[in-house]
């Protein structure tokens, strides 16, 4: 049965959000003035007797002491009509009846809070709760009293001290949100906050926060320009560097990363869970090590504690296995290719991922980091260069590195180990009962090791719980004597491996054992063709719980299981390991062999993902080809003629140019070490060395090192009479001239190329060819020729399909379109480029085209947009670390804002650009930054700094062949007013007759040759006859040659 809801009795006095009273619960409503609730309300508070003196004085300050006292008593007398019982009064003073049953919600309020706050390290979140549902505003807001100075003064501070109480509150409240990574409350309460304080600068912070775990990225941009606003509008101030820091890591922030979920639930480890989930979000834990022997379920562990805080990191958290890698190296190309993270150019993979991750909050979960030689260190210095990143580890043994938190992990408890017991018998036997308790044994004899359970749940089908039990005992006995040298952690499951073996049948014991060649997974095609195992026999290996199914016809062995079946290999036959490997790498270089067509075309995406599934295979099988090459084994030459092409196209279009240069490199130290070779062994040794020099490109600031390597392939392959294998070489020779400002004899090397190409009917060989051919004939300022060969380019890459290759065509014809001003057909053009780039996550090549982007902004005086488009392209280059793309947009910014009138800007831009581009010997380049340098020094009225300037980049320029900019320089020259005017104007004339003359230049050039022409002497004007001479006669009059 219901009732209404009825006030508790007595008197209630709330001041929080006003003032109201009510007794028993009623409002109390008679009493004779405000003064007189104020009276109440300062007695409530002070909780002792006060002098009828200081009462007036603190009520009446403005009034005379006799009037005040009058007035007083009046007041007294009324609320001793209405409250007498809750107020005591005599001649000298009054105060509250303390055993009088009245409440004041100020104190309800402080004794909430206070209780709640009492230890800071665990505040009572119920107790916080309740104070915050107390506060409903500001204390006594809304009530004034004319001629009570002193009284408003007391209710001022007051109110200042109960709001930083509310602040504390809520603070501690926002505080546990973010640690119960309950985020929507957390946004709820944050705001409450800031409505409180809007100038908290740390509550904006955790609000933006917040929202961006909520994947409310613009939200969480938002509240930081609102934080911005108030700051400014309040204090003249900017956000300080933490919040400014948060805001471009959010807005930097890719999509979060989620760890799929394992495919059965954890079993035990709750108070482990919890412990990891405290120290993760601790700022000062790092690292934390996830240490004990192999099978005791380090990796679930760490999985599940990684999903379960991955929300508490902008970018997520991502788990990468170490399966296969053994060096430092191997460790960051793992985390780069897990991360995706973009590789550019010349940069060295540590670097790169190091500056990919500065700004990222994420958090790794690296398994399996025992194996990795030199990981300590690798790890120490990744946390040293991304201070928002986070790592679980999981290891046989700690790192002793001094920001590590160590977590030992041991067998199950018991009662754990019972049920997972039971979970695993039940999943592998379904119609077989088998409960908890009956297992005990088993559990005790292999120490709660989750991996061993598992593979003895495995026997149910086959033996009895005590027959089950009898021969891991058994085992545990021979093993105890036999294998003195066995560290007795690991004798239970070495037991229980030594038994799964034993029921195997012969088939099955020569199956495992070859598959131990395998790193990471594979699939049934493979194990058939490496193994010979079929479908029946790695189900059978499945049940026994010595594979593991991690998809559809893929399967993968733990690396103990591994480790165990290697060394039963040798004892099936002596022969047995040498004939796997073999087998294994030519699987796998076949595999990159029957891709290769797939990468180049429509099956792009598809073949790279395939390659992805199985890049820990493909490693191990070029590596050990690379090494049993160097003596004379046939099977090793026929892997490594077989995947170079396939493997080199795949580390280019994944940009992994250095591992990929490394790859090579060792199967080329094999193979030059063999004194036997022969003219077959020449050719793949010259193809070998070809694509060495291709991926060693953009490895290296110095072409020198790519253009030796080269010049070698070059001259084996045509000693061989290999004629038609040199269309790489003559391209990547070519490719190192034009960046040398070599364009001659790049477009030599080009045609050269794409006629051995066209001759072997080599499309892509022939699309890459023209691209790159279209790019230097726009630096000679043939435009026509470009646009044309870009064209034919275009056509064949999208006749096979290859779409980062049509991003690129694209890229390059909308170069040539802004150059002759056809910015329409550039802007679609890069509309496509950015599209496909996008889609299959190629930043560079956004970054290239929002560049050129830029310069059709600019074009059509939209400097704004111009200036947007570059600093956006900026960003990518710098967070893939790409210093040529950052020269590139630096010059641009540099020359924009010198547009503007920014020299101070344009000066540090430009200077940022001249920098990088000498640190990397790019001539083409340093020629336009110089240019632009010179620029600035001319508007700043150093003569002498403009002249060094322009007349190294003329210099440069004409030594080189790089009209456009040569022309760009010497229409600056003749405007500058340190030529003769009749010098001047032959420039400037001579500038507007050249096709290669740039469009953004074009316009200053005609404005500059009407006002010359217009102050000219009558007669005729004796132009220069070709760039060389016209480079040539401008620096001798700035007394540069």
């Amino acid at each position: 049965m219901g009732g209404a809801y009825s006030s508790p009795p007595g008197l209630r006095i709330g001041t929080l959000g006003g003032l109201s009273l009510t007794l028993d619960g009623r409002p109390v409503d008679d009493l004779v003035s405000r003064r007189t609730e104020a009276l109440l309300v300062y007695l409530a508070c002070a909780r002792r007797p006060q002098s009828r003196e200081a009462l007036a004085d603190l009520l009446w300050d403005e009034r005379d002491q006799t009037q005040a006292a009058g007035n007083f008593r009046v007041i007294v007398n009324s609320l001793r009509r209405s409250l007498g019982a809750f107020v005591e009064a005599n001649r000298y003073s009054i105060g509250m009846n303390l055993a009088s049953a009245f409440t004041l919600d100020v104190a309800d309020f402080e004794a909430a809070a206070q209780a709640a706050l009492r230890d800071a390290s665990k505040p009572d979140r119920a107790l916080l709760f309740q104070a915050a549902g107390l506060y409903r505003g500001d204390f006594l807001a809304g009530l004034s009293l004319p001629e009570g100075r002193r009284f408003e003064e007391w209710v001022m501070l007051e109110r200042e001290r109960l709001r930083r109480l509310q602040i504390e509150v809520l603070d501690a409240l926002v505080d546990a949100a973010g640690r119960d990574r309950h985020h929507r409350a957390g946004v709820d309460l944050a705001t409450r906050l800031l409505q409180i304080d809007p100038l908290r600068e740390s509550a904006h912070r955790k609000l933006m926060r917040f929202h961006a775990r909520l994947g409310e990225r613009s939200s969480a941009l938002a509240q930081y320009q609102a934080c911005a606003r108030v700051l400014k509008e309040e204090l003249d101030v900017p956000p300080d560097s933490e919040t400014r820091a948060l805001a471009e890591r959010i807005r930097l922030a890719d999509q979060p990363r989620k760890i799929a979920p394992p495919q059965t639930p954890l079993v035990g480890r709750q108070a482990e869970l919890a412990w990891l989930a405290e120290r993760l979000g601790d700022p000062g834990c790092k690292l934390l090590t996830l240490a004990g022997i192999g099978g005791c379920g380090k990796t679930r562990l760490a999985i599940e504690a990684a999903r379960s805080v991955a929300s508490d990191f902008l970018s997520g958290a991502v788990f990468v296995p170490l399966a296969g890698a053994g060096t430092a190296e191997d460790l960051v190309n793992a985390l780069i290719a897990a991360l995706a993270v973009p590789h550019v150019a010349r940069a060295e993979p540590r670097a790169q991922l190091h500056a990919w991750l500065r700004d990222k909050e994420l958090l790794v979960a690296l398994d399996n980091v025992e194996q990795v030689s030199g990981a300590a260190a690798e790890i120490a210095a990744l946390l040293e260069a991304a201070p928002e990143l986070k790592l679980i580890v999981t290891s046989r043994q700690r790192l002793d590195l001094r920001s590590e938190w160590l977590l030992m992990l041991s067998g199950l408890p018991e009662a754990d180990a019972q049920a997972l017991f039971a979970q695993c018998a039940a999943r592998a036997h379904p119609g077989i009962p088998v409960t908890p308790g009956s297992a005990a044994r088993i559990c005790r004899l292999v120490e709660g090791n989750p991996l061993a359970i598992e593979m003895a749940a495995a026997w149910v089908g086959e033996n009895t719980l005590q027959g089950i039990a009898d021969q891991i005992a058994s085992s545990l006995d021979v093993l105890s004597t036999e294998r003195l040298d066995a560290p007795e952690r690991h004798r239970s499951l070495r037991a229980v491996f030594d038994q799964s073996w034993r029921l195997l049948g012969a088939r099955e014991r020569d199956a495992l054992a070859r598959l131990s060649v395998f790193s990471g997974g594979f699939d049934i095609e493979a194990a058939r063709v490496v193994a010979g195992a079929d479908r029946h026999t790695l189900g059978q290996l499945a049940d026994h719980s010595l594979l593991r199914r991690t998809g559809t016809d893929r399967f993968e062995m733990h690396a103990l299981v591994r480790q165990y079946a290697a060394e039963r290999l040798p004892q099936a036959d002596q022969s047995a390991a040498a004939h796997a490997a073999a087998a294994h790498a030519a699987y796998y270089t076949g595999l990159l062999q029957r891709l290769d067509p797939e990468l180049k075309g429509f099956g792009q995406i598809d073949a790279l993902r395939a390659i992805d599934m199985d890049i820990a295979n493909v490693r191990s099988a070029w590596a050990w080809a690379a090494a049993a090459v160097g003596s004379g084994r046939p099977a090793a030459e026929a892997a490594l003629a077989a995947g170079m092409e396939g493997l080199a196209t795949y580390y280019w279009l994944r940009s992994w140019f250095h591992e990929g240069a490394g790859a090579f490199a060792r199967a080329v130290a094999a193979l030059e070490a063999r004194p036997d070779t022969g003219p077959d062994q020449q050719c793949l040794l010259g193809g070998l060395l070809a694509q060495q020099a291709h991926l060693s490109e953009f490895t290296t600031p110095s072409s020198d090192i790519p253009a030796g390597l080269y010049a070698r392939s070059l001259e084996i392959l045509r000693g061989a009479g290999a004629e038609s294998a040199t269309a790489l070489p003559l391209f990547g020779l070519a490719y190192i001239a034009h960046m040398r400002g070599q364009f001659d004899e790049a477009c030599r090397g080009y045609e050269a190329s794409l006629n051995l190409y066209r001759a072997a009917g080599n499309r892509w060989g022939m699309a890459g060819a023209l691209s790159n051919l279209c790019l230097t004939l726009r630096r000679q300022g043939r435009f026509e020729e470009a646009a044309a060969r870009g064209l034919e380019s275009l056509a064949i890459r999208r006749e096979i399909g290859d779409r980062r290759g049509i991003a690129s065509s694209q890229n390059n014809l909308a170069l040539v379109r802004t150059a002759t001003g056809n910015y329409p057909d550039a802007a679609a053009a890069l509309e496509e480029s950015i599209a496909i780039c996008r889609d299959i996550g190629h930043p560079i090549g956004v970054a290239n085209a929002l560049t050129t982007l830029a310069h059709i902004a600019h074009a059509s005086n939209d400097i704004t947009q111009s200036i947007l488009h570059q600093r956006d392209a900026l960003d990518l280059f710098r967070q893939v670390g790409d210093g040529w793309g950052v020269a590139i947009a630096c010059n641009n910014l540099g020359q924009l804002a010198l547009e503007s009138g920014d020299l101070v800007e344009a000066e540090a831009r430009i200077r940022e650009s001249e920098t990088l581009y000498r640190q990397m010997g790019m001539q083409t380049g340093l020629a336009n930054a110089l240019s632009n340098a010179g620029q600035i020094a001319f508007l700043r009225g150093n003569t002498p700094g403009a002249i060094t300037r322009w007349a190294e980049a003329l210099a440069i320029a004409r030594d080189n062949g790089d009209i456009p900019i040569g022309l760009e320089v010497l229409t600056r020259v003749a405007g500058s007013g340190m030529v003769p005017p009749e010098l001047a104007l032959a420039l400037v004339t001579f500038a507007l007759g050249q096709p290669a003359l740039l469009a953004e230049t074009r316009g200053a050039a005609n404005a500059l040759a009407a006002r010359l022409a217009a102050n000219a002497p009558d007669g005729s004007i004796a132009e220069p006859l070709d760039f060389a001479s016209a480079a040539s006669a401008a620096l001798t009059c700035l007394g540069q040659r």
